[in-house]
């Protein structure tokens, strides 16, 4: 598995991180529409199936009790709060 799309990805946005949040959006949108980049999609979605098993994984498996997504969904954390905290 190969998370280089993803990657290249966050590097991508570091060019327009002080642009005001509406202007990054609509930058964005724009740029995707023009030049759908069909590598970093399917790397963004191995990342996410990856990350989705494994808090499904720590939510089921009892051995897996003291991991990092394991606590956090027995604080109470939303599944979708931990897939989000676990990619960053």
């Amino acid at each position: 598995m190969s998370a280089s799309g993803i990657v290249n990805a966050f590097v991508a946005v570091g060019r327009f991180f002080y642009f005001p949040n509406w202007m990054f959006q609509l930058l964005e949108r724009t740029y995707e529409k023009i030049l759908p980049d069909h590598e970093r999609n399917m790397s963004i979605s191995k990342v996410d199936s990856f990350i989705a098993a494994v808090v499904d994984r720590s939510r089921t498996d009892k051995k897996l009790k003291g991991d990092y997504p394991a606590r956090l969904m027995e604080s109470g954390s939303p599944l979708v709060k931990l897939e989000h905290s676990a990619k960053i």
